[in-house]
């Protein structure tokens, strides 16, 4: 029969091991990450600052307009737990 403190010892192990591949695989990603193609990322910079421009002249344009008001479900349909 094994040791109990040998089963222990080994699941130290393991769980070193796995820790050690979780940060070879995070160190990994992150190499990814930086080597990113400089051209992709200027088009998602622009892509984004384009969005923010967009949404701020959208809400200058449309600030003053009151939203509409709440449309209800007729009491019939209220009635009805499926819809």
């Amino acid at each position: 029969m094994i040791p109990w403190t040998h089963i222990e010892i080994g699941q130290i192990r393991i769980n070193e091991l796995r820790h050690a591949a979780d940060q070879h695989r995070m160190q990994k990603a992150l190499r990814a990450a930086v080597l990113h193609d400089p051209a992709y990322c200027r088009a998602l910079a622009w892509v984004g600052h384009r969005l923010v421009a967009w949404g701020a002249r959208l809400e200058r344009r449309y600030s003053h307009v009151q939203p509409a008001a709440v449309v209800t479900m007729p009491p019939v349909a209220q009635k009805w737990d499926c819809c």
